[in-house]
């Protein structure tokens, strides 16, 4: 089961994709708090209040500062990582993905649109991974969990798909749901496990979680095109 992080609160993204909020908070502070010690008729010598805004003023940019040292770090940090998935060495590569999982960005569109091509994704973990529009041009998938991954308009080809371990409920690049034509290893065993029935077309359709109609349109296809993708699959390992 993969790790999440718990999700930020809407104020809390606010200040976070926002550093000018805490000057604008900063300054209001700094404006009313003396203010309200006036109508409060809080005794205070008039001294420490003056210093008051000022106080305010050095925290808050000393939180500025914080964040946008903070933000340069995690964007440092998340280029690094971006790098390291890229690689064509496997356990760089998974690594990487891994830490893009514990920070949630396998799942929040930090990966839509770039370009991946030739990275070794051998085994890879990519469980809810958002692929869109991403170029995946000669990826290594063999073995990847690819479990409600998003890979609409993602350049990936079936010779990709058909060697992963598990698609179930992926999203395909024409942007339907995985009707589990290519006959998975883990989708099948799992299916099993869960109680399907694997010789019963209407089980098989609730395990993919798709109409009856369109389960049996992927084993139509499987029945006249699988054995010669699968072939073409293992000779373009051989020649890799």
């Amino acid at each position: 089961m993969s790790i999440r992080p718990r999700p930020m609160g809407r104020f809390q993204r606010a200040f976070q994709d926002n550093e000018w909020l805490y000057f604008v908070v900063g300054l209001m502070a700094g404006l009313l708090i003396p203010q309200l010690f006036q109508l409060i008729n809080l005794n205070i010598d008039e001294f420490l209040q003056s210093l008051v805004p000022e106080a305010l003023g050095i925290t808050f940019t000393i939180v500025i500062l914080d964040r946008l040292d903070q933000r340069r770090e995690d964007r440092m940090l998340r280029e690094r990582l971006l790098r390291q998935i890229h690689s064509r060495y496997n356990p760089m590569a998974l690594a990487g993905i891994e830490e893009l999982r514990m920070m949630g960005f396998l799942e929040s569109g930090e990966l839509r649109g770039l370009s991946l091509r030739g990275a070794n994704w051998l085994d890879a973990n990519l469980y809810r991974a958002d692929l869109t529009d991403t170029d995946l041009t000669n990826v290594k998938f063999d073995k990847a969990d690819l479990v409600e991954a998003n890979l609409t308009n993602a350049k990936i080809t079936e010779e990709q798909m058909v060697v992963t371990d598990i698609m179930l409920k992926a999203t395909m690049p024409d942007g339907t749901r995985y009707n589990g034509r290519f006959n998975l290893p883990s989708d099948l065993s799992l299916a099993k496990k869960w109680g399907h029935d694997l010789n019963n077309p209407k089980s098989m359709a609730e395990y993919y979680d798709v109409t009856l109609e369109h389960y049996l349109d992927g084993q139509r296809w499987a029945e006249r095109y699988l054995a010669a993708l699968r072939e073409r699959a293992r000779w373009l390992q051989l020649v890799k």
